[in-house]
């Protein structure tokens, strides 16, 4: 491992396991630590911090869906924060009680998000996932959860 970098393993139902490096994990405690602690307030620091982590799996993993086995990249990010999510569970001890940000993570990853697009599917079929679900849209959702 390079001084100074972050090992995260990820590994989405159809993408095999990968070590993503991250050059410092500043913007995934930030994310985690918003949405374990937040009661929904809007934070522009939060939205920043989830737009650098789109934009690092989107640089590993591709630009395109199919790039990625077809994987969304929304799915790929909250995947990748669950994992990290119970590392530092295990790690640090002010994520020693994980339960609202592991139950948003889920929620919005196998509900929140694929009832959305079903619910809109006459006016959004146009739009495919890495539009709709960008960084922004899924830090509004996660505040609206909160």
């Amino acid at each position: 491992m390079v001084a100074g970098r972050k090992t995260i393993h990820v590994a989405t139902p159809k993408m095999k396991p990968q070590q993503f490096h991250l050059d410092n994990n500043d913007s995934v405690q930030a994310v985690l630590g918003y949405l374990n602690f937040s009661s929904g307030v809007n934070d522009s620091s939060f939205l920043a911090h989830l737009d650098n982590l789109y934009r690092f799996c989107g640089n590993l993993r591709g630009t395109t869906v199919a790039a990625a086995g077809g994987t969304p990249l929304w799915d790929t990010v909250t995947t990748m924060l669950a994992s990290e999510l119970d590392r530092l569970q295990l790690e640090d001890d002010a994520f020693g009680d994980v339960a609202q940000a592991s139950l948003l993570l889920t929620v919005i990853r196998d509900e929140i998000l694929p009832t959305y697009r079903k619910y809109h599917k006459d006016l959004l079929y146009h739009q495919d996932d890495e539009m709709l679900f960008n960084s922004f849209f899924l830090g509004r959702v996660f505040e609206c959860m909160l």
